[in-house]
């Protein structure tokens, strides 16, 4: 679970906001939990492909066989949910 970085409470809206201060909530994770909540993401987005008849995760994929890519949407998605990787 990300950790609060405003006043600690943790009644966090829809749109990323504090409910009781009112301040924009930055989520802070780890690099691993952040790559997993990314996986989640990406197989939620895309789900299973099949390469020669083995069936696999699309994120594994672009993660395997394009790491550069894998990151740079990775870097995008933390921006876009406003989740600090530490």
């Amino acid at each position: 679970m990300a950790e609060p970085t405003h006043c600690g409470s943790d009644d966090i809206d829809d749109e990323g906001f504090c409910e009781d201060c009112g301040e924009e909530v930055q989520k802070v994770f780890s690099e691993h939990k952040a790559e997993s909540q990314f996986d989640d993401f990406l197989q939620e987005a895309y789900g299973t492909i099949e390469v020669c008849g083995m069936t696999m995760d699309a994120g594994i994929v672009l993660k395997e066989c394009d790491n550069t890519a894998y990151r740079e949407a990775f870097n995008n998605w933390t921006d876009a949910e406003k989740i600090e990787v530490n």
